[in-house]
């Protein structure tokens, strides 16, 4: 469960990844299990479980998942106090207190994989600083990007040389690129939707988002505790899915959709 990533071969870090890969991609799978936990009878396994997670996020230094997390967190706390009657507010308030602390103990070390999470503010200036590159033509300044901001800056130049029907699938497969003494593996550029972009271009993306949007429609109208908890997990998903290396060979991807799809079908309690 403890090994060396894949993805991060020049640190000295064993990230968790268990049998996902990479230690994001095994982030976002927890992170898409835990808006079904509410359909558990018993209520401290659903705490259990993220107090479970908010560890082993901290512990993957997968900042954009734990912010995903912490949001999700909140929400599902506004819903219970509002629905819950004492006992439930109480223990909730009890396990609130119980996370923070727990996670501001396991925050205070200072292991150098742990060092990541104190930056937060990067996971959002960085992805906006490449999306106003995006918006108004001008690359992102080299001085200020990490990696990743570069491998997604390589990205949005291939789809702006094929914005409407895109390269084609693969095209990034098997080329590397200088930076900073290393050599970075475009392979998996780090950024799901604009890999998809730059592989077939708006005429692809658009009618998958107008899909998107056609499930979530669904699943909303639907008013089960079974669609409720597909529909946070994929806003989840669609915000999560960034954070990761790659989704389009990650093969709990593909169930996952076809999970959510099943669920939209009308008349779906169960699965």
């Amino acid at each position: 469960f403890f090994r060396k990533s894949v993805t991060n071969e020049d640190l000295s870090v064993p990230y968790p990844t268990s049998f996902f890969w990479s230690p994001n991609n095994l982030c976002l799978v927890i992170l898409l299990s835990i808006p079904f936990l509410p359909l558990l009878k018993r209520k401290w396994v659903e705490l259990t479980f993220i107090l479970l997670a908010i560890l082993l996020n901290v512990l993957c230094s997968s900042r954009g998942i734990l912010l995903l997390l912490g949001l999700y967190i909140l929400f599902r706390t506004g819903s219970i106090l509002l629905k819950g009657g004492f006992l439930r507010r109480s223990t909730l308030i009890i396990g609130g207190v119980a996370t923070l602390c727990l996670t501001g103990i396991f925050l205070s070390l200072s292991g150098d994989n742990l060092k990541s999470v104190h930056s937060m503010d990067q996971v959002i200036t960085g992805q906006t600083g490449v999306y106003r590159a995006i918006l108004s033509g001008e690359r992102y300044a080299y001085e200020f990007r990490s990696r990743r901001e570069e491998l997604l800056q390589e990205t949005v130049d291939l789809w702006k040389k094929h914005p409407f029907l895109g390269a084609g699938g693969g095209q990034f497969y098997g080329k590397t690129i200088p930076f900073r003494g290393l050599i970075l593996d475009l392979s998996s550029p780090h950024h799901y939707w604009m890999e998809l972009a730059a592989y077939g271009g708006l005429f692809f993306i658009v009618p998958l988002f107008l899909w998107f949007f056609f499930l979530l429609r669904k699943l909303k109208k639907q008013k089960t505790e079974l669609s409720g908890c597909a529909f946070a997990s994929f806003v989840l998903f669609l915000a999560g899915a960034p954070a990761c290396s790659s989704l389009v060979y990650f093969f709990p991807t593909w169930l996952f959709l076809g999970l959510i799809v099943l669920i939209s079908e009308e008349g779906t309690t169960e699965v």
